[in-house]
């Protein structure tokens, strides 16, 4: 595994990684449910405990709420996990279907290793 210039082991698309407990998930987490501003989602719990390939790095997310493109660090993509949407405007379904974004905190290597 290559590292990083910080010393946490680099994840690249293709790479399978394991989504930590929900437990380990929540040590991250603000008040807010944010880790360093990115939202972990209540539906996001019932991929915890399980592997995925990274589909992508992400760096850029256009915010819609500032109506422009926002860079960031530290965030993939999986190849798998996806919001339903269910309950998700004031009790509404969304009907997106949006590719979930995961902090690399949140997620280890197949060795075991914490990215």
């Amino acid at each position: 595994t290559l590292l990083r210039r910080d010393g946490k082991p680099d994840v690249k698309a293709g790479d399978v990684v394991s989504v930590k407990r929900y437990d380990e998930i929540l040590q991250t987490l603000d008040k807010n449910d944010c880790c360093e501003g990115l939202v972990f989602m209540q539906n996001m719990k019932q991929f915890c405990g399980r592997d995925y390939q990274v589909l992508k790095q992400v760096n850029r997310i256009y915010d819609e709420k500032c109506k422009k493109m926002q860079y960031c660090k530290d965030i993939v993509a999986l190849d798998g996990p996806v919001c339903e949407g269910k309950g998700m405007l004031d009790g509404k379904d969304c009907d997106r279907c949006c590719t979930l974004l995961w902090k690399t905190s949140w997620l280890k290597t197949a060795r075991g290793d914490t990215l």
